[in-house]
């Protein structure tokens, strides 16, 4: 190939970004909020040089950034002198109509074993406060905060959506206190039912809104939506539905 035909293989994708059909965007941070926060395992690429190299690893997406746990690796050897990587986290393929992928470009930060955040990340992961200590000599904390992240759903579709669909400089998002949330339910439903327990045990108190008892709440459930669906959770005012995907959502923005 010659250097102009690289070129033109390499913008093949994103030359096209400006004639896509894209998501809201509040709709779109919280469809990869849940694909992230729904996944745990990554291929992580680093690199310096000549060198370059991809791990795969178990990880967790919290507060807007990839955590990753780590005894060490050749992939140091990359953020050694380079600390900018890339993510991929995706589902098997099982053709054309099922893709679903997340790619994540940013930077990687070591986070010092005494960071309050490093003690946090072990609990989040379900590691014993006596335990964090002891792991603190032998594991090491990547926090990757992205820049982009492209997303490829073929289900997006369905809703009139191109299916591939990218965020640039994704912020941490903010605490509970500061979002405008509300969880939109109906009497007998098992999917808001679940929901509703995974709060509960989770200690989240977020305002609640019954369209069984309620006619302005079940107005206002279509007229945002679109839709008389439920469980729905109000994001700042963007709907996301589906229980999985909202528990992922408060795994990954809340606890």
């Amino acid at each position: 190939m010659t250097p102009e035909e690289f070129d033109g293989a390499a913008a093949y994708w994103t030359s096209r970004e400006s004639g896509e059909k894209h998501m809201p965007e509040g709709e779109l941070r919280s469809a990869i909020d849940a694909f992230l926060a729904g996944h745990n395992t990554c291929a992580l690429a680093t690199g310096s040089g000549d060198f370059v190299r991809c791990t795969p690893l178990e990880y967790a997406w919290r507060d807007g950034a990839i955590w990753i746990f780590s005894e060490g690796g050749l992939k140091f050897r990359g953020l050694k002198e380079n600390h900018s990587v890339s993510v991929a986290v995706f589902e098997p393929y099982d053709g054309f109509g099922k893709l679903a992928s997340a790619q994540v470009t940013g930077t990687a930060e070591l986070v010092p074993a005494g960071d309050p955040a490093f003690a946090e990340a072990a609990a989040a992961k379900g590691i014993p406060a006596a335990a964090v200590e002891k792991l603190a000599a032998k594991l090491h904390l990547i926090k990757i905060v992205p820049s982009r992240i492209d997303y490829l759903c073929s289900d997006l579709k369905a809703e009139g959506y191109d299916a591939r669909q990218h965020v640039d400089h994704v912020e941490e998002p903010a605490d509970l206190a500061s979002q405008d949330l509300a969880l939109y339910v109906m009497d007998d439903c098992p999917f808001c039912a679940k929901v509703e327990g995974f709060l509960a045990e989770c200690g989240i108190e977020i305002p609640e809104r019954n369209i069984s008892t309620d006619a302005e709440a079940e107005r206002t459930l279509i007229a945002v939506g679109g839709k008389r669906q439920v469980p729905c959770l109000f994001i700042d005012g963007k709907a996301l539905y589906e229980s999985d995907d909202i528990i992922a959502w408060l795994r990954g923005n809340i606890l």
